[in-house]
């Protein structure tokens, strides 16, 4: 009985080796390619999509964006012991903010609207000042609305459209409409 066995040369044996790694490379390097192409082409897309939309909120913002400090220091480094207050006041004569369609609010029932993105502390006590305690209210506002809120806040021209407070307050309050039906 003769037995079949093949004898590998040493050159044989290492040229078999060196081929069958270069073919899984080329393969791999394949595959990868693709993979890392899709994910490629999906962050180019995404990129695109957030310049298109910074291009168009640049569009709706007219007024110069203006921002305002609160001295807590002075000169010297020394901290002033009471930062100026800034109380909002209407003027004479100035346009009102129609209640009856948006909604009346009070401070014994009010929203925390400091939820809302781009409203803080500051902005939630003007905004109480002005009336404006609910998510509500905040998501009835028309144009007119906004522009007359703005002037009496006097504070980040646009900011109400680019932060997008509406739809958040809708969103903010559906959700607590949803959760009070729950209870």
């Amino acid at each position: 009985m003769e037995s079949s066995v093949i004898y590998f040369t040493s050159a044989a044996f290492w040229t078999f080796i060196i081929l069958s790694f270069g073919m899984g490379y080329l393969i791999a390097n394949i595959f990868t390619r693709n993979k890392y192409r899709q994910q490629l082409d999906k962050c180019q897309l995404e990129k695109s999509m957030l310049l298109n939309n910074v291009k168009e909120q640049e569009e709706e913002i007219v007024e110069p964006i203006g921002v305002k400090a609160i001295q807590t220091r002075g000169r010297s480094g020394i901290p002033v012991k009471e930062p100026a207050k800034r109380v909002v006041k209407p003027k004479k004569n100035e346009e009102k903010i129609d209640f009856d369609r948006i909604g009346e609010g009070s401070p014994e029932n009010r929203d925390d609207l400091q939820k809302i993105d781009g409203i803080g502390p500051f902005i939630e006590q003007q905004l109480n000042e002005t009336g404006i305690y609910k998510y509500l209210q905040i998501s009835r506002l028309n144009e007119s609305d906004i522009k007359i809120i703005t002037a009496q806040l006097d504070f980040f021209p646009g900011r109400i459209k680019r932060d997008r407070w509406i739809e958040q307050a809708a969103t903010l309050y559906h959700e607590k409409e949803r959760v009070a039906k729950e209870a």
